[in-house]
């Protein structure tokens, strides 16, 4: 999927390619997980977390949103992720370049 294909308030979740991993780290400031989604290798296979992200879980697309990126010298950076909304309510932001391994939620 491109990011261009996004649409607000649209149910998606995460392609069901097995070779699909993810990594996921804290938001500083905020109450939010960033997702990093990424092709296993083997280089990169100690660095995903196992096991694999359900993908049978539809996530509500909320839109481009600017979050706290942390500090460089004496200036806040921001940066935009893509904000998403899992069933449980917990908050999910993904940056642009991961969007490729986000599908629209069907019920297959």
């Amino acid at each position: 999927m491109k990011v261009g294909d996004l649409e607000v308030g649209r149910l998606y979740k995460i392609s069901g390619d097995g070779r699909i991993g993810h990594r996921v780290g804290a938001t500083p400031m905020e109450e939010a997980s960033r997702l990093a989604l990424f092709i296993l290798t083997k280089k990169n296979k100690r660095d995903a977390t196992w096991p694999p992200m359900d993908n049978s879980e539809p996530w509500i697309y909320l839109g481009p949103k600017m979050v706290y990126g942390g500090k460089n010298g004496d200036q806040v950076v921001t940066e935009r992720v893509h904000h998403f909304v899992r069933p449980n309510g917990k908050r999910i932001y993904i940056y642009g370049e991961h969007i490729k391994h986000i599908r629209p939620f069907t019920r297959d």
